[in-house]
């Protein structure tokens, strides 16, 4: 029997309002509507400098942003003005100084952010303020998630743990899930297993 081919994990995301999904191979995203059957924008318009390693989207305030994250150190969001064919706007970065391994945004807009040294911090886009610590790891962290109700913030890594940390404030611990086999890459199906309760 031979083994399975291992490929990367691509990060791929519905679109919130249209039959589109976006997901990014190597260092350029792609955003092709499923029902049109003809690509969004320009994937060049779309390029960033390093392998892309999240992806994510938030509607709120009247727009709609788009945020890639990777190994070019940087978190850099795209506005989307929800028009089919126009290219997407490229609306804030910001320099991190260890390669990022996931971002996702909150419900307010803020940007929460790992790297590959198992820091995990939040950022509010439109302000001079730095990136603030939120909790650190001792392994990569591998996964990233909100549970629907954004009262708890899930994080994977690469030593097989998940730990699940109250939201906003991350320094109560809610539980940790060890026993994993392999490196943990989502951690979305939690939510199922009650967290959220």
């Amino acid at each position: 029997m031979s083994k399975p081919l291992a490929l990367p994990v691509v990060p791929i995301v519905l679109h919130p309002t249209r039959s589109s999904v976006v997901w990014a191979v190597g260092s350029r995203i792609f955003a092709y509507d499923l029902q049109l059957k003809a690509f969004e924008a320009k994937a060049a318009d779309l390029e960033t400098l390093g392998p892309v390693r999240a992806l994510d989207v938030w509607q709120g305030e009247g727009k709609l942003l788009w945020l890639a994250a990777g190994d070019d150190k940087t978190v850099t969001t795209w506005l989307d003005d929800g028009n089919h064919g126009s290219s997407w706007q490229i609306h804030e970065t910001l320099s991190h100084q260890k390669k990022l391994t996931r971002a996702i945004f909150d419900r307010k807009g803020r940007i929460i952010l790992a790297d590959r040294f198992g820091d995990v911090c939040r950022w509010t886009p439109s302000s001079d303020q730095e990136p603030e610590m939120l909790s650190s790891h001792f392994a990569i962290v591998t996964a990233l998630v909100l549970t629907p109700s954004q009262r708890f913030l899930v994080v994977g890594d690469n030593h097989e743990r998940l730990r699940i940390s109250h939201y906003p404030e991350v320094a109560e611990i809610r539980s940790f899930c060890l026993g994993h086999l392999m490196q943990i890459t989502a951690a979305g199906h939690v939510v199922g297993v009650g967290v959220d309760g």
